[in-house]
């Protein structure tokens, strides 16, 4: 009888920690996949030479040239963020963003590229892809504020302006020549 007893107690005990280990398992596996200390991810930064031949103010012409160029790194991005740094028309700098998301698989993709004004070449590249989580960028194609005058954004009493470009507003304010130099 007390075999029996231990028989049962035995089974019941290996039953509860299989459950207790099955429960842990699903846990941990869960908690893996959707963290982003585990997700993949993939950083590559390239020093580039593309000379651009479209008027760089001209955001609807650079986009169309600069968006041929970042899908030589990830098809079916699109410009969502631009930025001007500028010391003066001639002389500053932009960085543009495209973005692109994975749906399904909460993945995503920005392009981050870096335009000399006074040359008119991209001289910097940063690939980003990775978890929708820690690849931030926004997702809104710039289309209503295309035709922005950026240059209208320069006047005498500060040359030095950052003028941010986003699908759903432009922005800018003064910034000082050390921020351009970080930039770069």
């Amino acid at each position: 009888m007390k075999k029996k007893i231990f028989n049962i107690f035995f089974t019941v005990i290996l039953i509860a920690l299989i459950a207790f280990w099955l429960i842990a398992a699903y846990a941990i596996f869960n908690w893996i996949e959707n963290d982003d200390d585990w997700a993949p991810y993939t950083e590559k930064k390239f020093d580039t030479s593309y000379d651009i031949s479209s008027d760089i103010f001209n955001l609807s012409q650079l986009k169309a040239e600069t968006t041929n160029i970042a899908q030589n790194y990830e098809k079916s991005v699109k410009l969502t963020k631009a930025e001007y740094y500028l010391e003066d028309d001639t002389n500053g700098l932009i960085t543009l963003e495209f973005y692109r998301d994975f749906p399904p698989n909460n993945k995503a993709c920005t392009i981050e590229m870096k335009l000399d004004i006074a040359t008119k070449k991209v001289y910097n590249i940063r690939y980003r892809k990775g978890h929708g989580k820690t690849i931030n960028g926004h997702e809104n194609e710039i289309i209503d504020t295309l035709n922005t005058d950026i240059l209208s954004y320069l006047n005498n009493d500060s040359q030095r302006v950052s003028v941010l470009i986003l699908n759903y507003g432009v922005y800018s304010h003064s910034i000082s020549a050390n921020e351009i130099e970080k930039m770069r």
